[in-house]
């Protein structure tokens, strides 16, 4: 079975900081930002690690590469900070984010700052994953003028939308028709729980953990209400742990998509022969963010076996 997915949208804001030599600080209003065609298709591109800063006045392009005029210094946000943006709910939409902070050095940026691009993991690669023009509180493009005892902080919050109700799809099997339902627990869990920059790999929204990905599949489970988070049931009645497989497709501009398939042998079922209510995907710690409901429950003995999909994707909003 196959079509399942779990679709996001992301988009980012940046903020500017400016700290002058008498303690004074200058904050600029959040402005949106551009992700980049490069942010989707670089394998690269996994986390927003650093910043840099330039003059260009150029509006952005999803095919932008690089700042326009480059000037200072590129920073890590090592330099700052990262840290989990609370979640917010509209229906059973989450929205989840991760703040950088990226300082640079006192005196580091002197100039007209007009333009800001946002690197991935490795500072030596020239192509960047987002870029936007400084903005005023109308939306409009500025400057922000730098001196040499001015200090530059930039802020980036990075969002992602996910529907933790995807649609129920009708599978039919053996003439009988029966409803598949997608169900994300935990939407934040990487959010939360991860010390890092922000990520744009799908199946961290929510946490797949792919490298080592668990499947397993069982009869019943408590499904956490819609609008909160809730890491789903692995504890209670019996259930089959299988090892799932993952590929990636970055052949659509502007989309990640990620699949994670397990074969359910015909040789495999639960204890009596029970139906299969849930598949379940859980990351390495044994804790399962993401579900398949089935209703009716799938019918499993040893002449029936499935082969089930899950595609996870993320585009910018």
């Amino acid at each position: 079975m196959s079509g399942l997915s779990v679709d996001a949208k992301a988009y980012g804001k940046f903020k500017l900081i400016v700290t002058h030599s008498d303690g004074r600080k200058e904050e600029s209003s959040e402005f949106s930002n551009l992700l980049l065609n490069n942010a989707f298709s670089n394998t690269s591109a996994t986390e927003f690690t650093y910043c840099g800063v330039g003059t260009g006045t150029t509006e952005p392009t999803v095919t932008d590469t690089a700042l326009v005029n480059r000037i200072g210094p590129i920073s890590s946000s090592a330099n700052g900070s990262s840290s989990e943006i609370p979640t917010t709910w509209s229906g059973s939409v989450a929205t989840v984010g991760r703040k950088m902070v990226y300082s640079f050095a006192l005196g580091a940026v002197v100039g007209n700052i007009s333009e800001i691009a946002i690197y991935n993991s490795n500072a030596t690669l020239s192509t960047i994953l987002v870029r936007t023009l400084v903005k005023d509180t109308n939306g409009n493009p500025t400057s922000i003028t730098l001196t040499a005892s001015d200090q530059l902080s930039v802020e980036y919050s990075f969002f992602v939308e996910i529907e933790t109700r995807q649609p129920a799809q009708t599978l039919t099997i053996g003439g009988v028709n029966y409803q598949a339902s997608v169900i994300v627990g935990y939407p934040e869990s990487y959010a939360s729980s991860s010390t890092k920059e922000a990520s744009i790999i799908p199946t961290r929204y929510p946490y797949a953990n792919t490298p080592t990905n668990g499947f397993f599949f069982k009869e019943v489970m408590t499904i956490p209400p819609t609008g909160t988070a809730a890491r789903l049931d692995t504890g209670t009645g019996n259930r089959v742990n299988l090892t799932a497989s993952s590929t990636t497709d970055r052949s659509v501009a502007g989309v990640i998509k990620e699949t994670i398939s397990c074969t359910i042998p015909t040789t495999t079922q639960l204890p009596n022969g029970a139906s299969i209510g849930f598949c379940i995907i859980y990351t390495s710690a044994n804790v399962a963010n993401i579900a398949i409901a089935f209703d009716p429950p799938l019918p499993k003995n040893n002449t029936v076996g499935y082969t089930v999909s899950l595609s996870f994707s993320i585009s910018r909003k």
